[in-house]
């Protein structure tokens, strides 16, 4: 795989990941006083009524498509790091 494609890769990886964990803090900031909630990913509906008991499992799991989606990012991106130090 080129560098350039692995920079392109770790830059759309790091994004993504950004917006994950957003989304995960906004699950995580979201008043559960008004009993069910709407959950929405990059203006995808995911759930219309997410109940405050199942708040944390959403929660969590767009937390660990976050680091999933950083620990890819980095590792491209060492990838290319190391491939750019070997040519010099």
């Amino acid at each position: 795989m080129g560098t350039v494609i692995r920079w392109l890769l770790a830059i759309f990886f790091t994004y993504f990941a950004t917006i994950t964990l957003q989304t995960g803090l906004e699950l995580l900031s979201a008043s559960r006083e008004d009993g069910a909630i709407a959950v929405r990913f990059l203006s995808f509906e995911i759930n219309n009524q997410v109940d405050s008991e199942n708040m944390a499992s959403y929660t969590i799991a767009f937390f660990a498509g976050a680091l999933v989606a950083m620990i890819l990012a980095l590792s491209l991106m060492r990838d290319a790091f190391s491939s750019l130090k070997g040519k010099s």
